[in-house]
């Protein structure tokens, strides 16, 4: 890319345009090396879906829980009402 566009670039900018365009290019090579994960192993992969399935899991536990422990006291409430 450098080698078309240098020579375009020199004459409608000049050097420093030239220098600027290809000092973008690697601070935005700089930046996705960055963001690139430090180890993009399969398995790492694997521990953050199951962490994420376990955290889901929890929730809906806590969920289940909830809803069943209401239901106990409609239970509850029910069988209070018939002994009146």
């Amino acid at each position: 890319m450098v080698a078309v566009l240098s020579k375009k670039i020199k004459e409608q900018f000049g050097y420093l345009g030239l220098f600027l365009s290809i000092s973008a290019w690697g601070i935005l090579a700089l930046l996705v090396t960055l963001i690139y994960p430090v180890n993009p192993t399969p398995q790492s992969q694997l521990k953050k879906l199951n962490k994420s399935k376990q955290s889901y899991v929890v929730e809906a536990d806590d969920a289940n829980m909830n809803d069943l422990s209401q239901e106990k006291q409609d239970h509850q409430q029910q069988i209070e009402i018939a002994k009146l």
